[in-house]
């Protein structure tokens, strides 16, 4: 069988890190925003935008829009940063709207996060202390 090369090579056991890879490995810890579009008779193309959860791989969000727009798919993530607690979600979007060049809201977003982590119990501080510090660094550059 060796002969007629009919046997596979062994892979290496780590797999090869290659750009976009990320390792998950608690639920909320990476979100992915995937824009689709559906025919619906009525209306024509319309346009899902979910927000998965990479770890769960489950729709955390999701708007059905008739135009497919980046402004949706904020507002989408701006509903989903208030919904759930604590800072980690509000940094993601101050830091999402840095990316895309809204510095000004960006910074409205992570100023406004900071009195109230401030005033957090001291046990909500010390679970937080990551997100917190990363809104301070994007607010200082």
């Amino acid at each position: 069988m060796r002969e007629r090369k009919l046997i596979q090579r062994r892979r290496p056991l780590e797999r090869r890190k290659r750009p976009g890879f990320f390792r998950v490995e608690r639920p909320r810890q990476l979100w992915q925003l995937d824009m689709t579009s559906i025919w619906v008779a009525e209306h024509g193309w319309c346009y899902l935008n979910a927000i998965l959860d990479c770890c769960t791989r489950e729709i955390v969000g999701w708007s059905l829009e008739l135009r497919c727009r980046t402004d949706e798919a904020i507002e989408e993530y701006k509903a989903l940063a208030g919904y759930y607690p604590g800072a980690e979600a509000r940094v993601r979007y101050g830091v999402l709207l840095d990316r895309l060049d809204r510095k000004a809201e960006a910074r409205a977003v992570l100023a406004a996060l900071l009195p109230y982590s401030r005033r957090a119990p001291r046990h909500v501080r010390k679970v937080q202390a990551e997100w917190i510090g990363m809104a301070e660094r994007a607010l200082r550059g």
